[in-house]
């Protein structure tokens, strides 16, 4: 399912009308067949689906139905390749120096006569040379003059160079094709907690460190032949919302082009994993066999996206069982770093997530559990109070899962589920959701420097439900997705927890400029300003400007607005404690529109 298959056809052609016949056998019955070892059962969870190259969604999931779907899902196309065409072709440019590659196909015993002309621009720079073919395959050194480099939405503009890669037999264009690639580099700073360091978990674009914010992307749709209808509408929510980075789960389908276009030309890094989640897999031949070949062909096809920061071996099965030590898991030990250092450079690789090392595993450490000292991990626990110890005494530096659930609207609900009074149920549900996304986002902001990042569960549905989703099925948006909008704003006012009686105010500048600051705090429940000052805070940082005193015994609404560099923005606060009035914060959320 996940990767294209190719055909010659010629010898088959006839003229006239011409058939297609795909034969479609069923997927459970050829697992039913496979060989089940002890480790494989020992996580049971969708067993027949480990044997399988298949979307590990569609057998049934906590955000999806059971669909085990089949045929064909993208397209299917006849092509009449050139006498050269390429297919190999990938640019490699750290900096200013990079190394461009090659390998050709096609129906040509001399290369005598064979260049490839590359002609691509970035604003004033750009990239032009033509080079000699000697061979099918070869690689050329590059220097790009004043090369401009790409950086994450809000650390600065995510330059590409775009234009046209040919090639030339006896002075003649016999192939060509549109490129786009950009410059920058791209680390993984990753350590384990030992008894004296804390350890450390963060990512750093051209040696600059990002404070990452935004969403895992799960399927766009239980049926993946209408993944393509859906694209355009769910990726302007990743750009209007503020995500500067996506991770794309291990449960999911590899995205098309489509997807990955847009990341690079709105800075947007794509955290990608590879396809399997939540279980253990097959270690035998034939399965490496068809992970190597998947992995190659999902590597190649999407290298010369700059987007792509990171590889990951899969979701959660380092989580997956305590019986086994899941640094032997020797799929995403030996397997996918082999294909990712055979094929790619310059991205960082981790076997799981969370990833569990020998040394972990020897301590003990598990992941998703009150105390864990994993440096990365997935927040999902208890699924009680938002603020519970759970969440608020969490020592990751890098949450790359959490959320909380949220109702969809009455109007959505209403195409799946006989209505009723639910209004009241519903609005609540969706303040509870909120707050729950806005305090995970913005605890991690005001960590810094031992926070680096939150990637929250999740921005859309896949299918009608009630979820963590902050855009249900049909595009209608929840609360929550206008106070992540304003929670992950590259320069926000963000307020900590209470300490001995006084609120901690930040101002949380994930910019790589220093800010002017003009700030007034108010306490909307009687209109008080509480705070007023100007201010400046410097790049790529989040700074204490005062400890408010608050009593914490008293629910209230605080709002902070601010005017930085002359940009006006605006966050709010709920200080308190639950039971919360419901009522009250909807006669605030009717009087200053949240939800705007």
């Amino acid at each position: 399912m996940y990767i294209a298959h190719e055909f010659k056809i010629d010898d088959y052609l006839i003229k006239g009308d011409n058939h297609l016949v795909v034969h479609i056998k069923s997927a459970t019955l050829y697992a039913d067949e496979k060989d089940y070892t002890i480790k494989l059962i020992d996580n049971s969870k969708n067993l027949e689906a480990r044997h399988i190259r298949k979307a590990p969604h569609s057998f049934g999931w906590d955000i999806m139905p059971r669909l085990v779907t089949a045929g064909l899902w993208r397209d299917v196309k006849i092509e009449i390749r050139d006498k050269l065409y390429f297919s190999q072709m990938f640019f490699y440019a750290p900096n200013n120096n990079g190394k461009f590659y090659y390998v050709l196909e096609g129906d040509h015993n001399d290369f005598k006569n064979v260049e490839i002309e590359v002609n691509t621009v970035c604003g004033e720079s750009e990239l032009t040379f033509r080079i000699p073919c000697n061979k099918k395959y070869g690689i050329h050194y590059f220097w790009i003059k004043d090369a401009k480099k790409w950086f994450p939405y809000g650390y600065g503009e995510p330059n590409l160079y775009e234009g046209t890669v040919k090639i030339l037999s006896d002075g003649e264009v016999v192939h060509e094709e549109n490129i786009s690639f950009g410059v920058r580099t791209v680390e993984l700073d990753r350590r384990d907690p030992t008894d004296n360091d804390k350890g450390q978990f963060r990512i750093l674009i051209n040696g600059v460190e990002i404070m990452c914010k935004g969403s895992n992307w799960v399927p766009l749709d239980a049926i993946h032949s209408r993944d393509s209808e859906r694209y355009d509408e769910a990726l302007a929510l990743v750009k209007d919302i503020g995500c500067n980075i996506l991770r794309c789960w291990g449960g999911n389908v590899y995205e098309d082009h489509k997807f990955f276009d847009f990341c690079d030309k709105n800075g947007i890094m794509v955290w990608q994993d590879f396809a399997m989640a939540c279980a253990n897999y097959p270690e035998d031949d034939e399965f490496k066999k068809k992970l190597e070949k998947e992995a190659t062909s999902v590597i190649r096809k999407l290298r010369n996206h700059p987007s792509i920061i990171m590889w990951a071996g899969d979701n959660e099965v380092d989580s997956c069982t305590s019986t086994y030590n899941p640094d032997n898991n020797t799929l995403t030990r030996e397997v996918l770093p082999k294909c990712i250092e055979l094929n790619d450079l310059g991205r960082p690789f981790l076997p799981s997530l969370p990833y569990i090392t020998s040394y972990m595993y020897e301590k003990g450490e598990r992941p998703q559990v009150i105390g864990s000292n994993m440096v990365e991990d997935h927040l999902w626990g208890p699924r009680d109070y938002f603020k519970s110890e759970f969440y608020s005494t969490n020592k990751a530096r890098f949450v790359s899962e959490t959320g909380y659930h949220g109702c969809a609207s009455l109007e959505s609900i209403k195409k799946f589920i006989t209505p009723d009074n639910i209004d009241d149920y519903i609005l609540a549900s969706q303040i509870s959701q909120a707050e729950a996304k806005k305090y995970f986002i913005e605890r991690m902001r005001v960590g810094r420097p031992d926070k680096a990042g939150i990637i929250w569960w999740n921005l859309l549905d896949g299918w009608p439900q009630m979820s963590d989703a902050v855009v249900d099925y049909y595009f209608n948006k929840k609360l929550a997705y206008h106070y992540i909008k304003r929670s992950q704003a590259p320069f926000a006012i963000i307020s900590d927890e209470f300490d001995n009686g006084v609120l901690p105010i930040y101002a949380c500048n994930d910019t790589l400029k220093t800010k002017s600051v003009e700030l007034v705090i108010r306490d909307i429940t009687d209109n008080k300003i509480l705070f007023e000052n100007s201010f400046t805070v410097g790049e790529n940082q989040s700074l204490k400007i005062v400890d408010l005193p608050i009593d914490i015994n008293k629910n209230r609404f605080l709002i902070f607005e601010w005017s930085a560099d002359g940009e006006k923005g605006w966050n709010h606060y709920l200080c308190g404690n639950p039971p919360i009035d419901f009522n009250e914060y909807l006669t605030v959320l009717q009087k200053f529109g949240f939800e705007k």
